[in-house]
C-alpha cells in the first residue's frame, strides 16, 4: 500500500513539474514577444522622427506635416496657419466659403 502512495505522490510531482515548464515556456514567450514590440516601435519611432526632421527642417516641406493629420487636425491646424502661406488653398477657403468648411465639401 505505501508503495501505491509513493508512486502516487512521484506522477503528481511530475504533473506539476510539466505544468511549471508550460506556465514558464509561456511567460518567456510572452517576454519575448513584448520585448521584440517594444524594440520594433521605438525603431519605427527613431525612424519617423528622423524623416520628419529631414522633410521639415532641411527641406522645408509643410505638407508632410500635415498629411499625416487626422482630417479634423488638418482644419484645425490650417486655421492657426493661415498666415504662413504654406496651407494657402486651406486659407482661401476658409475666408471664401463658411467658417470651417473648404470649399467643394457638402
Amino acid at each position: 500500500m505505501k508503495q501505491f502512495k509513493l508512486s502516487s505522490k512521484r506522477k503528481s510531482s511530475g504533473q506539476v513539474v510539466v505544468l511549471l515548464i508550460i506556465v514558464l515556456a509561456l511567460l518567456g514567450g510572452a517576454w519575448w514577444w513584448l520585448n521584440s514590440n517594444k524594440e520594433n516601435s521605438a525603431k519605427e519611432g527613431r525612424d519617423f522622427a528622423n524623416e520628419a526632421i529631414q522633410k521639415i527642417a532641411v527641406q522645408h516641406d509643410g505638407n508632410f506635416f500635415i498629411s499625416r493629420l487626422s482630417p479634423q487636425m488638418r482644419m484645425a491646424f490650417a486655421g492657426l496657419d493661415c498666415t504662413a502661406g504654406v496651407y494657402e488653398r486651406d486659407c482661401e477657403a476658409r475666408s471664401a466659403g463658411s467658417p470651417g468648411r473648404r470649399s467643394g465639401q457638402d
